[in-house]
């Protein structure tokens, strides 16, 4: 299964993507960080910038991958995410409570609670059109206010898969 997770920041979409990487064996790619493949980050970088080159990362990437896009902040980004899923990558919306999520925002090293903050403004600003574009799966990823484990909703994204 190929998956793309956007989603409020802090919501734990990279806990379940390494999480999922260790125990199911999908390669896991933090777009805005680590790459487990350098060329697959130059292809990445490269369909970045044009959106014909998409195709070649789609081929180096495996079957199996989770990619953590975060939230799409512009155009291309869009571009980007449509693309994705019309080569079968599954969307999915982590979804948390946004006060929770800046509380972990602000624990991580470096934590700029004005970026948090100017991130959730884009996201209410633009969630509609979002939805409306690409039509992600939203996965509430708290449960009893503690955070699900990477397990438990991978098997809530599958079971949304495929039906």
């Amino acid at each position: 299964m190929k998956i793309f997770l956007c989603g409020i920041p802090a919501s734990g979409k990279s806990i379940f993507g390494e999480g999922i990487a260790k125990s199911k064996g999908y390669v896991f790619i933090n777009a805005e960080h680590d790459w487990p493949d350098q060329k697959l980050h130059e292809a990445w970088d490269a369909s970045i910038n044009d959106l014909y080159e998409i195709d070649k990362f789609v081929e180096m990437a495996t079957d199996d991958v989770i990619i953590d896009l975060g939230f799409p902040i512009n155009a291309m980004w869009i571009g980007l995410i449509i693309t994705l899923k019309s080569r079968g990558y599954f969307p999915v919306w982590f979804e948390c409570p946004v006060n929770i999520a800046r509380e972990r925002f602000i624990e991580r090293k470096g934590g700029n609670i004005e970026e948090f903050d100017a991130q959730i403004e884009r996201i209410n600003r633009n969630r509609g059109n979002i939805t409306k574009l690409i039509s992600p799966i939203s996965i509430e990823v708290l449960k009893n206010g503690n955070q699900k484990s990477s397990d438990d909703l991978f098997k809530e994204i599958e079971a949304q898969f495929h039906s």
